[in-house]
This record gives structure tokens, sequence and C-alpha cells, in this order.
């Protein structure tokens, strides 16, 4: 029994385990909240800095498409000269060099024939001429649908470098199709990176011209390196898929190796793509450093409530020694425990405790005062019974219940003062209940007095007594008689009864007085007025009518 209490009492836990517990339950959701407002705030800010690269995007594939028309009119201004219809060749020559040098940074114009053969190409020698000399794809197409062409990324055939060209049809004499030559015009790729450059690029991201199968027409970053390359896979798959749209966000790495996130935008023109990356880490790098300062922060601030708890736990730990000490030891010496509350309950203890002693010492007094209440019962009952052991023991039960009625009324109103209704009908209760009801009447005034404790057990015995004569010689004894209590107070605080019987057969008197006092009237004429405190009188008169007793007393209530 004692090692399962113990066991229980260890694995209970101890108020500084439910103090920690308490800063962490506190904490730890407090910490969890902040976290997710941290990412709350990254997860919009990431989204709005994704809009504004989208925006920067389209911005950049709308400028690479004015290139285009920019080089398109110049295509076809030259288109529409003079010297053209008329066929000399020289002069256009002369033309096709000064627009090349002037607004096409040097790269090479060509014009081919209807046959898909060139007649004139910037790159050959001033004044050459090459019979059967092939043109590119884009140009047989704009001689095919008479149309502009710009055309995705391809070889050059007379430089052997990566190539974009921009293709204008020049009409015939007509003016209407077929195309009686093809203009084209090679698009220098540095030009369009510096387009890229010229809107802006933050320091550490990467622009790049796509043409329309994905693959790297101008950059700003390594340009040399990465034209002609393809872009990255899922960077292919989503400008080439069906249904693409004017522009997409996505994460993907670049062709560096840098997780990047990634703004696509569409030039409507050319139907080329601009692919602005910002590296993965320029949004992640503020949402790591919010977080770690948090989690410091965080950290801090639980250790700091744990290192309180702990501090809090051990003061109310010692607080509580006082209280330990006084189960210990009963009455310890009351100091300051540190903690109010515990010093409240400390004194409330020490007080409760005091009180304990004082009862204690009471009901040992009480107790022997009933003891010797009972022996003198038992002995006065004994001497007017001798020889007659059949009423000793009759006579002794009912003064002992008497004795019990009166213990238990004092005892519910926990040993003060006890209201005198209470002690006046628990007293009568088994005569107003069964042997006379309605022939004892009781008058009671308005605010009934209270009694002490021995003055209530007196007064119990005192009616018990006066009842149980009354039954056998008096008032109760025949049908036609009446017994009237009248209790009364007067300013001064004193208690007056007045017992008076009616009715009954005359007493057998002598001059007003009994020829035999027994146990009752000893009782009431001698212990009653002791009882009943100093300045008690107790008045027993035995007059023709019946017997009238009048008690007087002081209540200590």
């Amino acid at each position: 029994m004692g090692t399962s209490t113990a066991a229980i009492l260890r694995s209970t836990p101890t108020l500084r385990g439910r103090l920690l517990l308490l800063v962490a339950a506190v904490a730890l959701p407090l910490l969890t909240l902040a976290a997710l407002a941290v990412w709350r705030a990254y997860d919009g800010e990431r989204s709005r800095i994704g809009e504004r690269m989208t925006a920067q995007a389209r911005s950049m594939a709308f400028s690479i498409d004015r290139e285009f028309e920019r080089a398109e009119a110049l295509l076809a201004m030259l288109a529409r000269a003079p010297v053209l219809a008329t066929g000399d060749l020289a002069a256009v020559e002369a033309q096709m060099r000064s627009l090349s040098a002037t607004l096409f940074d040097g790269e090479h114009l060509a014009l081919t024939r209807p046959d898909g053969t060139q007649v004139l190409n910037t790159t050959w020698p001033p004044g050459s001429r090459r019979q059967g000399a092939p043109t590119s794809a884009a140009a047989r197409e704009t001689l095919a649908t008479s149309r502009t062409v710009i055309s995705d990324l391809y070889t050059g055939m007379a430089t052997g470098r990566p190539t974009v060209a921009v293709v204008v049809p020049v009409q015939g004499p007509d003016g209407g199709p077929p195309a009686a030559y093809a203009l084209n015009a090679t698009i220098p790729l540095p030009r369009l990176a510096r387009v890229l450059t010229e809107q802006g690029v933050p320091q550490g991201w990467v622009a790049a011209v796509l043409d329309r199968t994905g693959r790297i027409v101008a950059r700003t970053a390594r340009q040399d390196e990465m034209v002609g390359r393809p872009a990255m896979p899922a960077v292919i798959q989503a400008i080439t898929g069906p249904g693409a749209e004017p522009a997409l966000l996505m994460q993907s790495p670049t062709l560096d190796g840098v997780l990047s996130v990634v703004a696509l935008g569409r030039a409507p023109r050319s139907g080329y793509w601009v692919a602005l990356a910002a590296p993965d880490r320029a949004f992640s790098g503020p949402l790591r450093t919010a977080l770690a300062q948090l989690l410091a922060i965080g950290a801090a601030l639980l250790g700091t409530g744990l290192a309180l708890a702990f501090a809090l736990a051990r003061r109310v730990r010692d607080s509580l020694r006082v209280l330990a000490e006084l189960g210990a030891t009963g009455m310890p010496t009351l100091q300051p425990a540190g903690l109010r509350e515990v010093d409240d309950v400390a004194q409330a203890l020490a007080a409760a405790e005091r009180q304990r002693r004082v009862l204690v010492a009471e009901l040992n007094h009480r107790v022997k005062n009933v003891l010797a209440t009972v022996q003198s019962v038992a002995l006065q009952t004994l001497k007017g019974r001798a020889g007659d052991a059949a009423g000793f023991a009759t006579a002794l039960s009912s003064r002992l219940r008497a004795l019990a009625a009166a213990h238990d009324l004092i005892t519910a109103g926990s040993w003060e003062a006890a209201p005198l209704g209470a002690v006046v009908r628990g007293a009568l209760a088994p005569w107003l209940a069964r042997e006379a009801p309605g022939r004892i009447r009781i008058e009671l005034p308005e605010e009934a007095a209270r009694v002490g404790p021995l003055q209530a057990q007196a007064l119990v015995l005192a009616l018990n007594e006066l009842a149980t004569n009354a039954v056998k010689y008096g008032a109760l004894s025949v049908p036609e008689g009446r017994i009237i209590l009248r209790c009364a107070t007067t300013e001064g605080g004193v208690l007056r009864l007045a017992w008076t019987e009616t009715g009954g057969p005359p007493p057998a008197t002598d001059a007003g007085e009994p020829p035999r006092q027994g146990f009752g009237t000893r009782l009431l004429r001698r212990a009653l007025a002791q009882d009943l405190g100093p300045g008690a009188r107790v008045d027993l008169r035995f007059a023709p009518t019946g017997l009238l007793a009048r008690i007087e007393f002081l209540t200590a209530a």
C-alpha cells in the first residue's frame, strides 16, 4: 500500500514540470504563428515580385518586336527603291552596303531571285556575282507567300554563325504577287542583348531572348557561349506546348546551374520569347533570414521563459516548505514564505491549528462534563429506584436519550449557540409527536434567543424531566390536562421560561411542596440553576391547578 502510494506520488508531475510545460505550451504556438505570418508575408512578396518579373519580361519581348519591326521597315523602304525596279544591281548593292554599315552594325543583307538563288550578298566582295548561291529557308518562304518572315535562329550559310533574319518581299512591276525578289537582313544579336540590358536587369539576374523553338538568340550573361544552345527542357516545354500563355512564371534551373524563378513573356509580332531569371535565393534568402532571426528571438524568449518558470517553481517550492513544516510540526514559527498566497494559506492553517487545539481541549472538557453528567444521572436514578431494576433501566434510558438529543442538537450547531426554539422542540419532541399531540403549546418570541451549548444541554434535561413528571403525575396523566410553555426575553438579554400545567390531578403536596423530592426536582432546583450560569433562577410551585415552573437566566449567546 505504501509502495503503491509512493509510486503514484513519484509519477505525479511536479510544479516545476507543469510551469515549464506551460511556458512551452504558450511559446511554441506563438512561434508557430509568427513563422506562419513570416511565411505568408514572404509568399505575398514572392507573388508581387513574380508579377513584376512577368510584366518586365513582356515589356522586353515587346522591345525585341520593335527591333524586328525596325529592320522590317528599313528593308521595306529599300524594297521600294527605284533602282530595284530598273534592275540596276550595282546601285542596289551600294545601297545595301550602306544600309548594312550604318543601321545593321555591319551584318549582311542579301537579295534572292524567285528561283531561290542569291543575286547579291554584302558578305561577298564588292561587285561579285555568284551563280546558283543558295538562299535561306526564310527567303524561300517569303518568295512562296509574298509576306514578311522572321526566321528562327539558324546558321548563316555565308558566315557560319548563328543568325536571325528578317525577310521582306520585293513586289514585281505590277505591284502584286508573286514577289520579284526576297530582301533579307541579318539582325545583330548583340543589339538584341543590349535591348535586354537597357531594360534594367538587376545584378545577379539573367535575361535571354528565345526563338520560337526555345533556342537562345541573345543573353545578358555569357552571350558568346550560350547563343544557339537550347533552353532548359522545362522552359522549352512551357513555350512550345499547346495553349502557351503570353506570360508565364515558373521555377527552373538556368543553364548556369542556378535554381531560379523564371518569368517568360512572348512577343506578339515575332512569336519570340524573353526569359527573365532571378536566383531563387533572392526570394528564399529573405525568408531564411527572417526565419533564422525569428528562431533566434524565439529561442531566446523560450529560454528566458523557461528560466523564469524554473526560478518561479523553485521559489514556490521553497515557499511551500512552510506548509510542509506546518503539517509536520503542527505549529511552526511563521515567517514570510515569499509568496503572498502561500503566506495567507500558512496563516490560515496556523489559525486552524490553533483553533483545532482549542476545540480539542474544549471537547475534552465537555466530554468530561458529559461523563460527569451521565454519572450523576445514573447515581441519582439508582438512588431513586433502589430495588426497582426495571424502573431504573427505564428512567435511566429516558434520561440518557435526553442527553443524546441535547448532544445531537449541540453537535449540529458545531458546538455554537443554538436557537431556543430548536432546543425546546427537540426536548419535547417525543411528547409533541406521540403521547400528547396538541396538548403542549409552545409560545416563543418573534426573535427567538440563542442559548449556549451547556445551557441547551441543561434545558433539554430539565424539559425532559418536566414532561416525564407531567405524564406520570401531572397534566399529561389525564386526557383533559394541558401544558403551556411561554418563552420571553427582556432588554437585558434575560430569558424567561414559564411551564404551566392545567387540568391535571391536584398534586399531593404539603404546604405547596411534594412529600418526596425525586431526581427531577433536585435536577430542576439545584443542577439546572448551576448549569444555566451565574444569576440563573429556578422556581417550582406545586399549585392545586398544577405545576408552575419558572426559569430565568442570562443567555450565553
